[in-house]
């Protein structure tokens, strides 16, 4: 539900106009441990299969810190500072990460 909901959220029209993935590891997760979300053409595809494209920026949590973070409980600094998400990759997509992935309004 997560993973949809980011898809969801991504703001598409804010990335370049090639394709661009997105792979997202959840650290605490043996079943469903990896997604790519590929954003191409003003598109967002959510896949949990590798398509083999080169990854542009990586995502690295746990699956309780990532839900924090998108409903507003936790900020990206404190997501960031506590080593419990790391963002790598194109430098670019990892400073506009708050910007690309707009997070619902809280309550």
């Amino acid at each position: 539900f997560l993973m949809w909901s980011i898809r969801r959220c991504i703001l598409a029209q804010w990335f370049p106009a090639k394709r661009t993935v997105i792979y997202v590891e959840f650290a605490d997760r043996v079943a469903l441990k990896r997604w790519w979300l590929i954003v191409a053409d003003g598109e967002v595809d959510l896949c949990i299969k590798d398509h083999g494209h080169e990854v542009d920026l990586s995502l690295y949590t746990d699956l309780k810190t990532l839900t924090h973070y998108f409903d507003s409980r936790l900020s990206l600094t404190q997501a960031k500072s506590t080593g419990l998400l790391r963002l790598t990759g194109s430098g670019e997509l990892v400073r506009g990460f708050a910007q690309w992935l707009q997070r619902p309004s809280p309550g």
